[in-house]
């Protein structure tokens, strides 16, 4: 199908980070470093997240004053010395977390294109740095084992993020979307894009990272990401290149390892749901203006009901158990509705489990 899909972009795709002792600044601009956004995270609060936006936009002359002036009122602060300082620097924001004392600034420090759609990029996160907003090490004993743990979590495993592109919907849902939605307007007093389309909370894998500071920034700083496969292959088809595009996106509702996450919770979210895209296009065109993109999306989860395997036994096939009746269907029900509002009708259900009859009438 033609496509004329309008570009949302996040300005901010590359992050520098400055400190003194008192405040974080985080300077934010597009790739080709003309438009400039900057925020300014207070150091002394360990229990809240302070950070303050300027609603403008600055050029690069603008940032260059600017920050010539924090040197010279830090200098004048610590007897001529300043504690003015570059830490790091990256292409996004994954968000902030905190454990017992104090916040953390989470900073995609390496990304690696994997994919393109018509002229939309895709990456995937390929470094992290967390970075200590209170400076001075936490006091709290149980800080460090916190951090550990969090930092066991691979953030550089199957993360994908795009500035321009929605990832947590699919192409068609997207493309619907921005035939029935105005162009977003930039609201001054409020410093939000008006009518952005809304990712798909389920699909976004660090929502609760970013909850902290949706409220405090700017739309620009804010990217979704999302976690599971993606891959680009490019072929030639009698004679015609084109592209072909895997995007597999893994539910953050109910997600767990095979065999302790089975069934469906009571919300109706179903185990390790996953949905799957496959998007072809021609690999000649570089806008969605032109060309012909084609979707087919499929969903897969465990069966929407209460049932669990029985791991203490040594089987490479664990009985599955019926945990709980439900004859009204009080947990299926929602999970049926959510795809048929979702996908539409009909829906085709392919059962992977291999039931016995005996273990049929035995649960009856």
């Amino acid at each position: 199908m033609a496509l004329a899909f309008r570009n949302f972009a996040n300005i901010v795709q590359k992050i520098t980070v400055y400190e003194t002792k008192e405040t974080l600044y985080v300077l934010g601009s597009d790739e080709a470093e003309n438009v400039f956004r900057l925020l300014e995270i207070n150091r002394n609060d360990r229990k809240e997240l302070m950070i303050h936006e300027v609603q403008k936009e600055y050029t690069a002359k603008e940032t260059k004053e600017y920050f010539h002036k924090v040197q010279q009122n830090d200098k004048r602060k610590y007897s001529s010395k300043s504690s003015f300082n570059k830490i790091a620097s990256g292409h996004a924001l994954a968000g902030f977390v905190r454990f017992m004392e104090g916040y953390y600034l989470i900073l995609v420090t390496q990304r690696v294109k994997v994919a393109k759609i018509g002229s939309h990029v895709i990456y995937r996160v390929q470094g992290t740095n967390m970075i200590y907003i209170p400076g001075n090490s936490a006091t709290h004993p149980d800080e460090s084992r916190y951090l550990k743990l969090f930092e066991s979590v691979d953030l550089s495993n199957n993360f994908y993020f795009s500035y321009t592109y929605d990832l947590t919907h699919t192409l068609q849902y997207n493309q619907i979307q921005m035939e029935e939605t105005s162009l977003p307007n930039f609201s001054a007093e409020q410093g939000k894009i008006e009518g952005r389309q809304q990712p798909l909370e389920q699909f976004v894998w660090n929502d609760y990272l970013i909850q902290p500071m949706k409220s405090q920034v700017h739309n620009d700083w804010i990217l979704y990401f999302v976690h599971g496969f993606l891959s680009q292959l490019n072929m030639i088809v009698f004679g015609q290149q084109i592209y072909i595009t895997l995007i597999s996106r893994r539910s953050n509702k109910y997600a767990g390892t095979r065999f302790l996450k089975r069934g469906c919770n009571s919300k109706g979210y179903v185990a390790n749901e996953v949905e799957t895209e496959q998007i072809v296009h021609d690999a000649s065109q570089t806008s969605f203006n032109g060309g012909a993109y084609t979707s087919f999306v499929q969903m897969r989860g465990s069966i929407p009901l209460y049932w669990s395997q029985d791991l203490t036994k040594a089987m490479s096939k664990p009985p599955i158990s019926l945990d709980f009746t439900d004859p009204y269907g009080g947990i299926t029900a929602p999970h049926f509705e959510r795809l048929l509002k979702k996908y539409g009708a009909p829906i085709i259900i392919l059962n992977l489990v291999k039931v016995t009859l005996e273990f049929v009438a035995n649960e009856l």
